[in-house]
């Protein structure tokens, strides 16, 4: 009952307090060896070091794929910005606007000769951002973000010499599919992230 009072006296006190303050708090609170706090005050401590609102600009990293001539690409830039706010729950949750040019060239499924085609949209997208525990170092969050097509909104264009029915599945696929990363993304009171996804194909910035 003491620690649980220390604690919660100290997420009373954590907007006043300086992220390098704040992390040395924490680590006085949980005490040398010990396990830390329970999940409740795991998840309001780490709710007051979190930033109320971030900022969010991806740019999408991915190959650009082209014929030794050059007359043939496979590749294209997605872009995702706005703002997520912080929950009552304790995860972030908000609107991006999505800006996308995909093109593709080359044979699709039973069809032998090759096509091309550009896809170009500009809408919202639904994000969530899921807070990750943090360790003992209390240090870089990480934030498992997902976004999705919001309902209403969205402008697609598909532009080319493919097939309708081609055209149409694309455009399907890229409304409804799902998108999942993990960032990192800073503690109130300090400066914007800035960092590359390898395995995701993405660059982040968060602020």
């Amino acid at each position: 009952m003491r620690r649980t009072t220390q604690l919660l006296l100290i997420v009373s006190q954590l907007v006043l307090v300086s992220p390098r303050t704040l992390r040395a708090q924490l680590a006085v609170a949980a005490g040398a060896g010990d396990e830390g706090p329970g999940p409740a005050v795991n998840r309001a401590l780490l709710a007051a070091a979190l930033k109320p609102v971030l900022a969010i600009r991806l740019v999408s990293d991915w190959p650009q794929l082209t014929t030794p001539d050059g007359t043939c690409l496979n590749g294209g830039q997605e872009t995702l910005s706005g703002t997520l706010e912080l929950s009552n729950g304790g995860n972030y949750l908000g609107t991006l606007t999505r800006r996308a040019e995909i093109r593709f060239c080359g044979a699709h499924g039973a069809a032998s000769d090759a096509c091309e085609l550009t896809l170009v949209s500009v809408g919202p997208v639904d994000a969530k951002g899921e807070v990750y525990p943090l360790d003992t170092a209390w240090t870089n969050p990480v934030v498992e973000l997902r976004w999705a097509t919001a309902p209403l909104g969205t402008e697609v264009h598909v532009t080319g010499n493919c097939a309708p029915e081609f055209d149409e599945a694309l455009r399907r696929m890229y409304l409804g599919a799902g998108h999942v990363i993990e960032i990192q993304i800073p503690l109130a009171g300090e400066g914007p992230l800035n960092h590359r996804l390898e395995d995701y194909g993405w660059l982040v910035e968060v602020q």
